[in-house]
């Protein structure tokens, strides 16, 4: 459980927190803030901050992947609505100890 608490703040703070809004502002460097650009790099920059996610739970199989992406879509979803990266942490080691419990 312990172990689940720690790869839950690393993973939320890097993926959810970090990762995501580093590349946007690097994509938006020459990006002029009323153009179509600044859409395209947002869905991009979402696009690559989901597969890495995904493909950081490859070890368990296809369909961890995917699990992983609705996860982060979700978790995403959650910490760009409140800001609250806490949040993040708790739902995401409930959902760690709710899969160890049933699985």
């Amino acid at each position: 459980m312990i172990n689940f608490g720690f790869s839950a703040i690393y993973e939320e703070v890097l993926y959810r927190a970090y990762l995501p809004e580093a590349l946007i502002l690097l994509f938006r460097i020459n990006v002029k803030e009323n153009t179509k650009f600044k859409y395209i790099s947002f869905f991009f920059t979402e696009a690559i901050g989901t597969l890495l996610f995904a493909f950081a739970h490859i070890y368990a199989g296809w369909l961890s992947v995917l699990n992983a992406i609705l996860a982060h879509l979700i978790l995403r979803l959650i910490y760009r609505k409140t800001g609250n990266i806490y949040i993040n942490i708790t739902a995401h080691w409930l959902y760690n100890l709710l899969i160890l419990l049933v699985f």
